[in-house]
């Protein structure tokens, strides 16, 4: 059963942040990769947007506006679903702490964390580990 959950919420992270590329041509698109690659090096230090684009080189405007275009989210969207895919993933399968998992993402206060779960997910990192087990 936790195999499972964990291939439905791998699945959910496919869907929900890596959409299929339709053409490897369209200018935006090595953008996108590069910005995909990035997060996944830098989610659990860095969750600006203007931190990803000074790594491109690139204005944080210009990139929203590809990433826009190109998933239909903003590029601080994307960042944040890939940072509650983590926890969830760390508060399913693991047995660290709230504060540990916040940390471990880069929040500095625990209560940033439990914050920003909750306002992603409608129910807090507590509860959601409670009602995942449980099920």
């Amino acid at each position: 059963m936790r195999f499972l959950k964990l291939l439905l919420i791998e699945c959910n992270n496919i869907c929900t942040i890596n959409p299929l590329e339709s053409d490897a041509d369209n200018s935006g698109d090595n953008l996108l990769r590069t910005f995909k690659k990035a997060v996944e090096a830098d989610y659990k230090k860095e969750h600006s947007t203007s931190y990803y684009a000074d790594k491109l080189y690139i204005t944080p405007d210009h990139l929203n506006r590809v990433i826009k275009s190109k998933i239909g989210k903003t590029a601080k969207d994307y960042i944040q679903a890939r940072i509650i895919t983590e926890a969830k993933r760390l508060l399913y399968f693991t047995e660290l702490t709230n504060k540990e998992i916040g940390y471990e993402l880069g929040f500095n206060e625990p209560a940033n964390f439990s914050a920003f779960f909750k306002k992603h997910t409608q129910v807090s990192p507590t509860s959601f580990k409670k009602n995942e087990i449980t099920v």
